[in-house]
């Protein structure tokens, strides 16, 4: 998920019965529905318990600032492309290397 996607998720959004949560898009119609992994199922499961309503109550600043910790502590903070989204295609890349087909990368990458 884009990280604004993933801060204005709700768990309305969320089933845990078919794994898949549905990201309500607002540039068109249609919602795009990612499927969940049994990890991602698990961390949602136990944030339910912290919030109810919300799964991430973050700000993008509390963000930003996680991921400069992130890079001095990797050694990375002077690199201006080691952001964040990087690991969004990294998925991809790794998703694409174990022969996922391109029409699910899609759906996971919307």
């Amino acid at each position: 998920m884009r990280i604004l996607e993933s801060l204005e998720l709700m768990y309305k959004d969320v089933n845990f019965k078919s794994n898949l949560i549905t990201v309500q898009t607002t540039f068109d119609d249609r919602n795009r529905r990612i499927p969940m992994t049994k990890r991602v199922a698990g961390i949602l499961n136990r944030r339910q318990e912290i919030d109810s309503q919300k799964p991430f109550s973050f700000t993008v600043f509390q963000i930003s600032r996680a991921w400069y910790w992130v890079k001095e502590q990797v050694g990375l903070k002077d690199d201006k492309y080691f952001v964040l989204y990087a690991l969004r295609r990294t998925c991809g890349y790794r998703l694409v290397n174990a022969g996922v087909e391109l029409e699910i990368v899609k759906d996971w990458l919307g």
